[in-house]
């Protein structure tokens, strides 16, 4: 049986697809970022996750991308362990905000 998508549910995928293409050209993997903000808890990058505090990195910090995560999320290696960052929260360090 031949399964067929509304057009309206194509055109809204067309778009996620768009806006998510569009969102992960920001980093790449191994691009160094520097932490802008610090979120109210960190999140581990670790195949089962825990929350830790958000005094482990400071603002400033700079750390490496290991991977790209649904949501606008990123894996990010610092000195102190590897966790996972918004988008929102790093800047790639030629940057001046």
């Amino acid at each position: 049986m031949k399964r067929t998508v509304a057009p309206g549910r194509v055109q809204f995928l067309k778009g996620l697809t768009a806006n998510w293409s569009a969102r992960m050209k920001e980093f790449a993997v191994g691009d160094k970022v520097r932490v802008v903000t610090l979120p109210p808890y960190l999140k581990t990058a670790d195949p089962m996750p825990m929350l830790r505090p958000p005094n482990l990195i400071a603002v400033g910090e700079e750390g490496v991308v290991l991977a790209c995560n649904p949501g606008g999320y990123w894996s990010v290696r610092f000195e102190r362990g590897a966790f996972l960052l918004e988008e929102s929260l790093a800047a790639s360090p030629a940057s001046d905000s």
